[in-house]
């Protein structure tokens, strides 16, 4: 999707959580829902849960943006639990090659996120990441 999300892109059932995520990301360029993101991370990431597929996968690029220049772990937390609770609801029907290309990225560079490695919480992070890849993977295997 190259145009912003409408209204329908965001609302599929009519949900309050849905209007809610409309009304934070409608109309919204990558750039300002990257800085929404990197701001409260941990406010936003309800709204990643409940958007519609299409506009998941178009504010994903916004994530990943964010993640890249993030220094502490709010964002990626933020983003793990998102991911995780559309990967357990199966709806992660778009946005699937965005959400890897995340998560590698975070793998890849995870000192980058956090000050003490030897922090055993905040490598299970890591580790969490490790596994929600594989299972995307595997899943996307399964219905290609």
């Amino acid at each position: 999707m190259t145009r912003l999300p409408s209204a329908s892109d965001f609302n599929i059932h009519n949900s309050l959580d849905e209007i809610r995520a409309c009304e934070h990301f409608l109309g919204k360029t990558i750039a300002e829902a990257e800085r929404l993101l990197a701001e409260a991370p941990h406010y936003y990431d309800e709204d990643f849960i409940h958007m519609g597929p299409k506009a998941f996968d178009f504010y994903m690029q916004a994530a990943i943006n964010c993640v890249k220049v993030a220094t502490d772990d709010d964002v990626i937390r933020a983003m793990r639990a998102a991911i995780s609770t559309r990967f357990e609801i199966n709806d992660l029907t778009l946005g699937t090659e965005r959400v890897l290309e995340m998560i590698n990225y975070i793998v890849e560079h995870f000192d980058q996120f956090g000050p003490d490695a030897q922090d055993t919480f905040f490598l299970d992070l890591k580790a969490a990441y490790v596994q929600l890849g594989e299972r995307i993977r595997a899943q996307s295997s399964v219905l290609s």
